[in-house]
């Protein structure tokens, strides 16, 4: 039987010419439990990329022998089943980075940066695409600064005392992280994780999507359709950039966090849900 000691530790692909930053980013790389494959070249990363599975590729946009875009694309149309790239770019050429998004990577970081914020990213990617870290389910570990050893201690404690949390912090520190491990120690592995952009739902749409529908509620209501508080019934609702929510919707939402009932759109009934609520913002509540 495999032992936690003999799982494969998950491997990055770093693409950096830079040998001071390479070789700084592979160090902290490996201190955060990864094996990397350091590449000077997108000839040498395209040769790594062919002959070993990578969890995620960090790459600089310019290199000695190639453009780091122009290499991803050239990938994407060869293999379209590439591991997630992050691009690491200067503040002048944020545009190209978008457009690689817009292509098909997975994120980027813009130069300088601070290496804990690079971590976090790499970390969520590789959670978010399957990579167990270390044996762990759902990649435990947060990362080796005293802050965020701090936050991993304290989870386990918060999970067994607390429903509701709210994580605060700026675009890419890894809150969506945090919420699985907080549900990895709340619920364990088998409940459901649901996480929800509030951001990204329209204002006319997000009633619906929460607390779901009945048949011929509105036009288009074919068939009844459990929203996202039943569908973490037993586990976590993760509602990330929370401060978009209208203020109308956050009102219904303290009503059901203070009775674990609500009501579908159309519905005459209330709903008993059972669920623990992650919040996440990248903006001050307070102001």
């Amino acid at each position: 039987m495999a032992t936690p000691d003999s799982t494969p530790q998950p491997r990055i692909c770093l693409i950096e010419d830079d040998e001071i930053i390479g070789e700084s980013l592979s160090d902290r790389f490996r201190l955060e439990g990864f094996d990397v494959d350091w590449c000077r070249t997108g000839a040498e990363a395209r040769q790594a990329l062919a002959t070993r599975r990578h969890a995620v590729v960090v790459s600089d946009i310019r290199l000695p022998d190639c453009n780091g875009g122009d290499l991803f694309v050239g990938l994407l149309a060869e293999a379209p089943a590439l591991p997630p790239f992050l691009f690491m770019t200067a503040f002048g050429a944020i545009d190209r980075a978008v457009a690689l998004i817009q292509a098909g990577a997975a994120d980027y970081i813009t130069k300088p940066f601070d290496p804990d914020a690079l971590v976090a990213k790499v970390n969520a990617l590789a959670t978010r695409y399957g990579v167990a870290r270390n044996g762990s389910r759902g990649g435990e570990r947060l990362g080796v600064s005293p802050a965020m050893e701090r936050i991993a201690e304290t989870l386990p404690r918060l999970a067994r005392h607390t429903e509701t949390l709210l994580i605060t912090g700026e675009s890419g520190v890894g809150k969506e992280h945090v919420a699985r491990l907080f549900h990895h120690h709340a619920a364990g592995g088998e409940a459901p994780f649901v996480a929800v952009n509030c951001a990204a739902i329209p204002e006319s749409l997000i009633e619906s999507e929460l607390f779901g529908y009945e048949k011929g509620a509105f036009t288009g209501a074919a068939k009844a359709r459990r929203g996202y508080f039943e569908q973490a019934q037993g586990g976590t609702l993760f509602l990330d950039e929370i401060g978009d929510m209208p203020l109308s919707m956050q009102a219904k939402l303290l009503r059901v966090l203070q009775e674990h009932r609500l009501q579908r759109l159309g519905g005459e009934t209330t709903i008993a849900v059972d669920f623990r609520l992650v919040c996440a913002t990248h903006c001050d509540l307070k102001a």
